[in-house]
């Protein structure tokens, strides 16, 4: 806690390369209807929290693949807890270890529900959007972007795509594979992914 109240964090502000990133991008990400001044145009003074304001709408899901399917496979193991700022507290998902665990080994039900947080399935993934989409419509502004941060296969990631759209409600639905960035960018395109994510009305943590 007493990190996240930190000026390192209050005035963060990523570097003008990674904000034309995102500024380029905003169309593909969360189009909107209405001109918004570019973030080059914010004073660099702006405490961090007013410079990335939240888009309204926005929902950004951070789905990391590849070497996670052995990484999650060690923390079911290990039956590891939630880490860093997913463990501050007033976030709504928690996560309790399920009993069962012994020194470097787990239950296979246990492993079910460590890959279920940590390496899900696009079925899994979907179930949990669409009960957050109703939680969200119940208490504030609808979701109506779905922008998925993931460094997985491109196949993987449109059938993905391709299985949020079928749940329909959505203006747009785009990843990391979607941005147009330039041969500077590429060096720090998960640098413009964060600060999408920062700017998030709700985030989805892997």
């Amino acid at each position: 806690p007493d990190f996240a109240r930190s000026p390192v964090l209050t005035h963060l502000a990523w570097s003008p390369l990674v904000e034309l990133g995102f500024d380029n991008n905003r169309e593909v990400f969360a189009p909107t209807t209405v001109l918004e001044p570019p973030l080059s145009s914010i004073p660099a003074s702006a405490p961090s929290a007013e410079r990335y304001s939240m888009l309204p709408g926005l929902l950004v899901l951070h789905i990391r693949r590849g070497d996670y399917e052995g990484h999650c496979a060690h923390l079911a193991r290990w039956s590891s807890s939630y880490l860093a700022f997913n463990a501050l507290q007033g976030l709504p998902d928690r996560f309790a270890p399920p009993p069962g665990g012994s020194w470097g080994e787990n239950t296979p039900e246990n492993v079910q529900i460590y890959m279920e947080h940590c390496f899900p399935s696009v079925q899994q993934i979907v179930r949990r959007v669409e009960e957050v989409v109703r939680g969200e419509a119940a208490q504030g502004p609808s979701l109506e972007h779905v922008y998925v941060m993931t460094n997985g296969a491109v196949e993987w990631v449109e059938e993905l795509k391709a299985a949020l759209r079928g749940m329909g409600g959505w203006t747009s639905v785009a990843s990391s594979r979607d941005l147009v960035l330039n041969w500077e960018q590429k060096y720090v395109a998960q640098a413009v992914d964060m600060l999408i994510g920062q700017r998030a009305q709700v985030f989805i943590g892997n």
